[in-house]
């Protein structure tokens, strides 16, 4: 079994601080190799894969969007029913228990009057 330099170097990045017995050298070492060395290749991680979306982000949503066609927010709306969460005052759990209790609603109607200069400014 053969191990690339790649996959030591990482190894020995991703090292607990704890082996070392929490030197301060080393937790800023360690700190400096993860902004230079992950950091960069996470971006262009991010980077890489948004490239290959933007242009089907365009075809299937943006372009139908703009012609008007409503396909393209319908394709938006299916991809983020799953993960979004829309909780109301009536939501419930799954044994009929609301998931949040406010207390009740306290309307108080104030009158005032208004000075002339804020009559003259809603011109009432």
């Amino acid at each position: 079994m053969s191990t690339s330099v790649d996959s030591i170097a990482i190894t020995k990045l991703l090292t607990p601080i704890s082996v070392f017995n929490g030197s301060d050298a080393y937790e800023k070492m360690f700190e400096e190799n993860l902004k230079v060395s992950v950091l960069p290749l996470l971006a262009a991680l991010v980077l890489s894969i948004l490239l290959l979306l933007i242009p089907r982000w365009n075809k299937l949503i943006q372009k139908p969007f703009e012609e008007g066609d409503e396909r393209g927010l319908k394709l938006v709306q299916s991809i983020l029913r799953p993960i979004m969460l829309r909780r109301t005052k009536f939501s419930t759990d799954q044994e009929g228990r609301p998931i949040l209790i406010l207390p009740p609603a306290d309307v108080q109607v104030i009158y005032c009057e208004l000075t002339e200069a804020e009559k003259i400014s809603m011109k009432l």
